[in-house]
């Protein structure tokens, strides 16, 4: 994962609190789907741009990532020693 994609935000917490400097980020529209958010000057025209599988930068399927990141959330080990067994 590469900077970009690592700061995945939640659809609705980007709309509360867009910026008109906001650069483009990825935002997660539901439990695995994914948007590029581009702000711009009018607040009609911003939003998602298009709908994504996979990081435009470094190419990381987004869906899969969010899979191990809910399933490093719940586990105990990866919690204490950053990893599984």
């Amino acid at each position: 994962m590469c900077d970009f994609c690592n700061n995945i935000k939640d659809i609705k917490y980007i709309e509360e609190h867009h910026s008109w400097e906001q650069e483009p980020e990825i935002a997660q529209t539901g439990e695995s789907t994914f948007g590029l958010w581009v702000e711009c000057d009018d607040y009609y025209y911003s939003g998602i741009v298009m709908k994504i599988n996979f990081c435009p930068m470094c190419g990381a399927d987004l869906a899969q990532e969010a899979y191990l990141k809910r399933e490093r959330a719940n586990n105990p080990y990866y919690q204490k020693y950053g990893f599984d067994f």
